[in-house]
């Protein structure tokens, strides 16, 4: 049994009209399936709750990142694999499965069976799939909001706006056991490498590795930080000098100023002590290749 937990407002409503395809051609399988549709948000970790997972051959979420973020939440640390149907407005976690958009070429893998054991990330406590920022990203993305009227244009608003306002971010990194106070413009970290529509922060990045990659940006004046983000957006700031990566299991911010986080899309409330830690292999994904 396969069971479909889909997000009805995602995406514009793009999931309903994903989960009429895909249902016409599973009943034309005969291949047995349910749907359930979510209704405020967190109801998709509590329908997987309420799901006896012994009987699931999977459970396949329809919808965007935050989708798929709650019924990754409810199946971490079992055996019952997530499926992903990408109908949402990023769709950056199946990036870096190499899951396409297409909605029958993504039920084609999930049919498929092939699974893979995916890291994820506990970050002061509470499970992340994707990527956390702090500096300069989020305030773009705090800014983008007020542009949002202008569509597809607004995160470049934005980041004009962010660039002539932008302020250093000091704080005392501690990265696996070793310690560096550091100023910055700009910190990534996480297990995979696109976020914010395709953005890529941190090009390379992968879930199987049992690693959290790390991309820091130095401090750097306006008019480079111009020119850097399209570099950044794309992946293409891999080889500049002001960018450092490196990869790590645990990391510990601290900062006397309050910063605002990004993880996984969502802002999270100020905090002065971040922490990340890398959990290998907790959560089984479908795939459209093993791997191994």
């Amino acid at each position: 049994m396969y069971t479909f937990i889909v997000n009805p407002v995602a995406g514009r409503g793009k999931p309903i009209k994903c989960m009429e395809k895909a249902s016409e051609y599973l009943n034309h399988q005969q291949i047995p399936f349910k749907v359930l549709y979510t209704e405020f948000p967190g109801h998709a970790t509590d329908l997987v709750k309420g799901l006896y997972l012994d009987e699931m051959i999977a459970v396949v979420a329809v919808g965007g990142d935050g989708t798929v973020a709650e019924v990754a939440e409810g199946l971490m640390g079992t055996n019952t694999p997530i499926g992903i149907v990408p109908s949402g407005t990023g769709n950056d976690y199946r990036r870096s499965l190499d899951i396409t958009d297409d909605t029958m070429s993504a039920i084609d893998i999930i049919l498929q069976n092939n699974i893979r054991k995916a890291d994820t990330v506990k970050i002061n406590g509470r499970n992340f799939l994707n990527i956390t920022t702090v500096g300069l990203d989020v305030e773009v993305v705090r800014r983008a909001a007020h542009y949002k009227i202008f569509g597809a244009a607004s995160y470049t608003l934005a980041a004009i706006e962010a660039a002539f306002f932008a302020k250093p971010n000091r704080a005392t990194f501690v990265i696996d056991g070793k310690t560096e106070d550091k100023e910055f413009l700009l910190f990534a970290a996480g297990c995979g490498a696109y976020y914010g529509g395709g953005m890529n922060p941190l090009p390379g990045a992968t879930p199987f590795d049992g690693m959290l990659s790390i991309c820091m940006i130095d401090v750097i004046s306006s008019l480079k930080i111009l020119s850097l983000l399209p570099k950044y957006k794309v992946g293409a700031h891999a080889n500049l000098k002001v960018a450092h990566f490196s990869k790590a299991k645990n990391i510990k911010i601290v900062s006397e100023v309050p910063m605002f986080v990004n993880a996984d899309g969502e802002i999270l409330p100020e905090i002065t002590e971040l922490e990340y830690q890398i959990v290998p292999q907790n959560l089984n994904v479908l795939v459209s290749y093993t791997g191994e």
